[in-house]
């Protein structure tokens, strides 16, 4: 029941942004993540933990169910901080985007104190520290880590994580925006510019007239270049 909730609510491509698949055209968590569950316990447990959660939030669902689910997939991430090759093994990256989740339906909006949050941040960040094989599942995964860090940042008003750096993103939409790009890498490209935008406002770096110029700048040449589609 709970892994088809999954598969059915919460991570179909919908109007919803926390949704796991929103702008992922190959609709990772729909399906290679289901698959990889079935021989992946970490993966397995963060599903049913997250499902769980929604359920119990929006039915009579057993409320306590989700916290058994958590801890149990807690008990394998803890350890793989000080694993490297765990670390590269893209099932974590999911298994801990979709904790990410679980926090912010457990937690006060925007706290960032979790210990889910916490240690998924600690993960995606540690991880590209070591150089590893492309994975489409660990750039999805990292994509919807990228959205969860833009929401919270929205409420705690501080500076994004840089995922986005870590993924094959392009902010520019000229010259190396190929005509082609499919609406998913404008979305995306939009994404990776609201990330910017936050970071700029709430960074600690310093702000200059000349980096926002240069940021507006990114902003606008997405806006001339977007395609029909992106019209109201």
């Amino acid at each position: 029941m709970l892994l088809q909730y999954f598969i059915t609510e919460l991570s179909p491509w919908r109007q919803n942004l926390r949704q796991f698949d929103f702008c992922d055209k190959d609709r990772h968590f729909g399906t290679t993540v289901v698959q990889l569950s079935s021989t992946c316990e970490p993966l397995l447990n963060a599903i049913l933990a997250v499902s769980a959660k929604h359920l119990s939030l929006t039915s009579k669902y057993c409320p306590l169910a989700s916290d058994k689910y958590q801890r149990k997939c807690l008990q394998i991430l803890i350890p793989a901080l000080n694993d490297q090759d765990s670390l590269l093994d893209p099932t974590l990256f999911a298994a801990t985007a979709i904790l990410r989740l679980f926090d912010e339906m457990t937690d006060p909006v925007g706290d960032r104190r979790s210990r889910g949050h916490i240690l998924g941040t600690h993960i995606l960040l540690r991880a590209q520290e070591t150089p590893s094989p492309t994975s489409s599942l660990r750039a999805a995964s990292l994509l919807v880590a990228l959205r969860q860090e833009i929401f919270i940042s929205f409420f705690t008003r501080t500076a994004v994580q840089p995922l986005a750096d870590y993924l094959p993103i392009s902010r520019s939409s000229s010259s190396s925006a190929s005509p082609d790009d499919s609406d998913y890498a404008w979305a995306v490209r939009a994404i990776a510019l609201a990330a910017d935008a936050l970071t700029f406002c709430h960074g600690q770096a310093g702000k200059s007239v000349e980096g926002w110029q240069a940021l507006r700048a990114r902003l606008d040449a997405w806006q001339r270049g977007k395609p029909p589609s992106f019209a109201p």
